[in-house]
């Protein structure tokens, strides 16, 4: 016999949910750059909607309301659930899949200039998020009469670039510190960097000059 409050339910009467109408969409957002988690929303779903972490023995979590947030990263399956009068529809919802992402700290050193990426959307001011094993580009943008003086990731030295060259970092799968400085001095840029271009040009020019005094004082001292 059933207990008080419990609802025996015939289970021929039962049957299965219709296909779904809407699937349940994967937001793959990053709520923020310390839990790193993401979520889903349901809309128009035509019976309750629950949800299970691929490998978890937690098993299947109801859907209150239109969105699922706070989950951690993973592969998430999605089913209608029973009711009353229908049975769950097992995993058929396409798969929800909450990527794990990583953030990417960009800090000025010295000098005048800016870094931006053209790949990956800034999470905030010099804070960039990239989904885990993904590369992100990085481009510089010095300031009149600067140049790329060093760059340098977690810390370490990784050497100078042309403005104009992007760097990549690639494959990143831990959180990564990346520190710039610009020079104005009149030492010479390495690796090709042409933003004092004029300068050398114009020390060229002066250079070549006194070169040809001093041969010219040569020439009428033997004379």
């Amino acid at each position: 016999s059933a207990s008080a409050g419990t609802v025996v339910v015939d289970p021929d009467s039962k049957t299965t949910p219709n296909p779904p109408t809407v699937t349940p969409v994967n937001m793959e957002r990053v709520d923020d750059k310390v839990s790193k988690t993401g979520g889903f929303s349901v809309l128009n779903a035509a019976y309750p909607i629950e949800y299970r972490q691929d490998g978890s023995t937690a098993g299947y979590i109801s859907v209150t309301g239109n969105t699922v947030s706070g989950l951690t990263a993973g592969r998430y399956y999605v089913r209608y659930a029973a009711t009353a009068t229908t049975n769950a529809s097992g995993d058929t919802l396409t798969p929800i899949v909450i990527d794990d992402y990583y953030t990417v700290s960009t800090k000025l050193l010295y000098g005048k200039g800016t870094v931006y990426s053209d790949n990956s959307a800034g999470y905030a001011d010099n804070v960039y998020l990239v989904k885990k094993g993904n590369n992100i580009t990085f481009r510089f943008e010095p300031a009149s009469h600067y140049w790329l003086h060093e760059i340098r990731i977690n810390d370490q030295y990784v050497g100078q670039s042309n403005v104009k060259t992007p760097y990549v970092l690639r494959n990143v799968t831990k959180h990564v510190d990346l520190a710039y400085g610009f020079s104005d001095s009149s030492a010479s840029p390495k690796t090709g960097d042409e933003s004092n271009i004029g300068l050398w040009i114009a020390v060229g020019a002066v250079s070549a000059v006194a070169i040809a005094g001093i041969a010219l004082y040569l020439i009428k001292k033997r004379k």
